[in-house]
């Protein structure tokens, strides 16, 4: 795979990523939003497997926690408890509101 990528990308042999991956400027941005006491939810939040699969400067981009106040991971599978991105879980349950307070988050991913 990695050959085919740096076939028609030349520039992923330089760092692993391409210009078409979306993954560098989306999270670039979102650290540009977020300040120190910053509340973040991670809304599907998974558990956690990109942690171990993403290239280092994504996974580094990707991380939050640490930089923010709180991240707290929404998802309706409770294995996404294990996620160590996250601070706080809770867990979506179906046709039930979201379990977060009113106007108490400053960023939904």
């Amino acid at each position: 795979m990695a050959g085919l990528l740096e076939a028609f990308y030349p520039e992923s042999a330089f760092g692993g990523f391409t210009d078409i991956d979306g993954t560098i400027a989306f999270y670039t941005r979102v650290r540009a939003l977020c300040h120190p006491d910053s509340v973040v939810v991670d809304f599907g939040c998974g558990p956690g497997d990109w942690v171990r699969t993403l290239l280092p400067i994504k996974r580094q981009l990707r991380w939050l926690r640490g930089s923010v106040s709180r991240v707290i991971g929404l998802d309706v599978d409770p294995a996404a408890g294990q996620n160590p991105s996250i601070d706080d879980f809770r867990l979506v349950q179906d046709g039930r509101p979201w379990p977060l307070e009113a106007s108490s988050v400053d960023l939904i991913l």
